[in-house]
């Protein structure tokens, strides 16, 4: 017997259930290549000269892996608030700097995953993941960094999930 490549999927999926994507196995896995990529590095220290008295700046002076960025953005309990600073310039980098909004996606995609996986009964029969990952990629880069300064990761995740199902549901 014969696979055929093209199809998406070769196991049964039940009637009336949303076929689950790759997208987060893809993500993970793009995100282990380039966590230690010479060239993402290299623009990742370039940012402390952006930031050169700012949390952002001394976290990626030296940095020798993106994923110290990335755990960078979650809140130690003796911070004050850095973590919110530090998303919010990488949110500032993302309007020039793909990178950075990948850093602050990477942070965000558990809670994404999770939130979607609760609208799963409100899509055909695509995964919801493939439905939030592009709306957190927009709320990444349309996000008021001027205006909504606290509580970033949340707000990101609460926007992307507006957009991708409650948006939709609101206009039905």
């Amino acid at each position: 017997m014969t696979m055929t490549p093209w199809l998406p999927s070769h196991r049964p999926v039940a009637f009336g259930s949303p076929e689950r994507s790759n997208l987060p196995e893809r993500l993970d896995a793009e995100w282990a290549h380039l966590r230690t990529s010479r060239r993402a590095l290299r623009t990742a220290r370039s940012w402390a000269s952006r930031y050169p008295d700012h949390p952002l700046g001394t976290v990626v002076g030296d940095v020798a892996d993106l994923e110290q960025i990335r755990r960078a953005t979650q809140r130690p309990d003796d911070a004050e608030r850095s973590d919110d600073a530090i998303m919010l310039a990488l949110i500032e980098l993302s309007r020039e700097e793909e990178l950075a909004g990948r850093i602050v996606l990477q942070h965000l995609l558990p809670a994404l995953i999770s939130n979607a996986r609760r609208y799963r009964s409100f899509t055909d029969r695509t995964d919801p993941v493939v439905q939030v990952i592009p709306a957190a990629w927009l709320a990444i880069r349309s996000y008021d960094v001027e205006r909504r300064r606290c509580h970033v990761a949340s707000s990101l995740i609460s926007d992307a999930v507006f957009q991708a199902f409650r948006r939709p549901l609101r206009a039905r």
